[in-house]
C-alpha cells in the first residue's frame, strides 16, 4: 500500500472519528438539556399545582415494640401515618392542562411529587410529558387497562429509573430497608378519593412477570413470591392485603429487568 493510500486512509478515520465526537457530543448535550427540562417542568407543576399540608414532622408517634404475632415491630412502624393526604392538589387545574390524569404521586421527604397519567396505550406517555411534548424521561403513567379507582387486584404505575434520581429513579433506594424505614408509605390522590400506598416489597424481577399480573386467581402466588424475594422486610401481613400497586422501573441486572416496589392500598380521608 502506497504512503498516499495510507495518508488518504488515516484522513478518512479521523474525519469518521471526528463526526462520532460531535454526534456524541450533541447527543450528550441534548440528553443534558432534556432532563433539565423535565425536572424543571414537574417542579413547576408541583408548584403551581400542589400544596404541602402536613409533613412527616407532623405525624402522631405510637409506642408499638411487636405485631399480633409478638415478633419485633419494623421500626418504620413506629410512625403512625395519618389516615388523611400531606398534601392537596387541584386537579381542576391539571384537567386544564391535560385530561388525561388520573392522579397524583407523591412520597414526603423524596422526589416523587408527580402528577400522573394513563393513555390509550403505554407507550404515548413513555417519552411525552404532561403538555404532550416530547422529551425521554416522559411521564409517570398508570397501565392502560388498569382501573384508576384501584378495584382491580394489582394496579401497575411505571417510570422511569432516571440517572439524576428524577421520575422513579429513588425507587432503586428500596434495596436498603433503612431506606424503607424512612419512606413505608406513598400517597396517592385522585380527583374522587386519596389513597396511601404501605409498602410491603420491593425486588427485581422481569418484565411481563407474575408480577405485573392482576387476575384472581393468580393472586395469592404473586403475594408468596413477592415477599420471599423483597429486598425489605415489613411486618405487613399478607393475608390482609386485598389490593396492590405496583411501581415498576427500569432496573439494569439483566436484560429486560425491572424493579418494582410493592405496596397494599389503603383508602384514606
Amino acid at each position: 500500500m502506497s504512503d498516499k493510500k495510507k495518508i488518504r486512509i488515516l484522513n478518512i478515520l479521523i474525519i469518521i472519528f471526528a463526526i462520532l465526537f460531535i454526534v456524541s457530543g450533541a447527543l450528550l448535550a441534548f440528553t443534558l438539556i432534556n432532563l433539565k427540562k423535565s425536572k424543571s417542568y414537574y417542579k413547576e407543576t408541583a408548584k403551581n399545582y400542589v400544596k404541602i399540608v402536613e409533613t412527616n414532622d407532623d405525624l402522631d408517634l405510637v409506642s408499638i415494640d411487636s405485631d399480633a404475632s409478638g415478633k419485633e415491630a419494623d421500626p418504620a412502624i413506629l410512625k403512625k401515618f395519618k389516615d388523611k393526604a400531606p398534601i392537596n392538589v387541584d386537579f381542576n387545574g391539571l384537567k386544564s392542562v391535560n385530561e388525561d390524569i388520573c392522579g397524583w404521586i407523591y412520597c414526603p421527604d423524596t422526589i416523587i411529587n408527580y402528577p400522573v397519567v394513563k393513555g390509550d396505550d403505554n407507550s404515548y406517555y413513555l417519552h411525552r410529558m404532561l403538555d404532550n411534548s416530547v422529551s425521554y424521561p416522559g411521564s409517570i403513567f398508570m397501565d392502560c387497562k388498569g382501573k384508576t379507582d384501584f378495584s382491580d387486584k394489582n394496579t401497575v404505575i411505571y417510570g422511569h429509573n432516571m440517572k439524576n434520581s428524577t421520575m422513579f429513579g429513588t425507587l432503586i433506594g428500596y434495596k436498603n430497608q433503612d431506606y424503607y424505614k424512612e419512606h413505608p408509605v406513598i400517597y396517592y390522590l385522585t380527583p374522587d378519593k386519596n389513597y396511601r400506598f404501605d409498602i410491603f416489597a420491593a425486588f427485581v424481577t422481569r418484565v411481563g412477570s407474575i408480577s405485573y399480573q392482576c387476575n384472581e386467581e393468580n393472586f395469592s402466588n404473586l403475594l408468596t413470591q413477592a415477599y420471599e424475594t423483597s429486598d425489605i422486610h415489613t411486618i405487613i401481613d399478607k393475608n390482609d392485603i386485598q389490593n396492590i400497586v405496583t411501581l415498576s422501573t427500569c432496573a439494569y441486572d439483566f436484560t429486560d429487568a425491572r424493579y418494582v416496589v410493592q405496596a397494599n392500598v389503603v383508602e384514606i380521608e
